[in-house]
């Protein structure tokens, strides 16, 4: 579970205390109706007892008078403390980093093609043929008058963060690295993650019956005759344990992720992918809850004769 931050749990325990305030007054206001009827009962006594007891009776509603003051007193202040917490962001500001942004703008696009690969996960021409797809997305174009990063600034931070794991992930690496703070790289990502999803569907399209015939063809020529695609499921490993039923998630190499089921074709061109299912579920069940398996009677998806191959995993023998 995340651990909540100070001023969530300052603010918890300031409702807990106002609370107790208010329920200590309606205790007070009750001692306080005890109180009159004692002196009502008093009355009947004689004129000295009853001289004494109204006495009396005065110097303890001077008590609760003070005493509702003070506690009115203490829930206002306490009332005006949570209203100050409310309205501030951080209870308390964290250090403040020195960043630097010169690496990105001014040698990143010119590293070497080793060292680009290294930091985007993928080729120079693979990431400007991404960059191309998603620049006139909309989510990158706003009406402030503050302009955003570069796009290939925010996609170069995203493909970071999506290439590393566990240490190698945290925000603070990549602060040191990119120069930008732990809330721009957030944002760099999402954009980046609501852009690519929104030309999924023209990039990833099962092919028509043109393209399954070529694809056959060369699946022919190397012994699987009418193969139209290598379809395999892959476990993608999750950051920590999801809160909701979390125990599916744990696969078989004692890893939290979710299972993916993925078509290609000879070009390593993918053609399907199904994905969200726990990394515990087996790659036939993924397979027959997925979009592809459900319309294969609706669907035109395959000629006669037709079929994907699923991938064999190969063992190597350590003897």
């Amino acid at each position: 579970m995340p651990r909540q931050s100070d001023r969530v749990t300052i603010g918890k325990q300031l409702e807990q205390l106002i609370e107790l305030q208010i329920l200590d007054d309606d205790s007070t206001s009750s001692s306080e109706s005890d109180l009159e009827m004692l002196d009502l009962l008093s009355t009947n006594a004689d004129s000295a007892d009853s001289a004494d007891s109204s006495s009396d009776s005065d110097r303890d509603e001077d008590i609760l008078d003070d005493s509702d003051t003070d506690c009115e007193d203490d829930i206002a202040d306490l009332d005006a403390f949570r209203e100050v917490l409310q309205h501030s962001r951080y209870f308390t500001r964290g250090d403040r980093w020195e960043k630097s942004s010169e690496f990105l703008y001014q040698f990143f696009l010119d590293l070497p093609d080793d060292s680009f690969r290294q930091l985007a996960r993928m080729s120079r021409d693979s990431f400007y043929c991404i960059l191309d797809l998603i620049s006139d997305h909309s989510k990158f174009h706003n009406n402030s008058p503050k302009p955003q990063a570069a796009v290939f600034v925010q996609l170069a931070v995203a493909l970071d963060r999506f290439g590393h794991e566990e240490n190698g992930a945290c925000l603070d690496r990549s602060m040191l690295l990119w120069g930008i703070s732990h809330g721009s790289m957030v944002n760099y990502t999402n954009r980046v993650m609501i852009a690519l999803e929104s030309c999924m569907g023209q990039e990833i399209a099962w092919p028509d019956r043109q393209g399954r015939a070529a694809i056959a063809e060369h699946f022919a020529v190397l012994g699987f005759p009418g193969c139209v695609g290598l379809v395999d499921g892959t476990l993608v490993k999750l950051s920590q344990r999801p809160r909701d039923d979390g125990e599916t998630y744990f696969d078989r190499k004692s890893n939290y992720s979710l299972n993916v089921h993925v078509i290609c074709d000879q070009h390593k061109r993918v053609l399907y992918f199904f994905a969200g299912m726990p990394g515990s579920c087996h790659d036939l069940t993924c397979l027959r809850r997925s979009g592809l398996w459900r319309r294969l009677d609706s669907a035109h998806l395959f000629d006669r004769g037709q079929y994907c191959l699923e991938i064999a995993p190969t063992y190597h023998s350590s003897g």
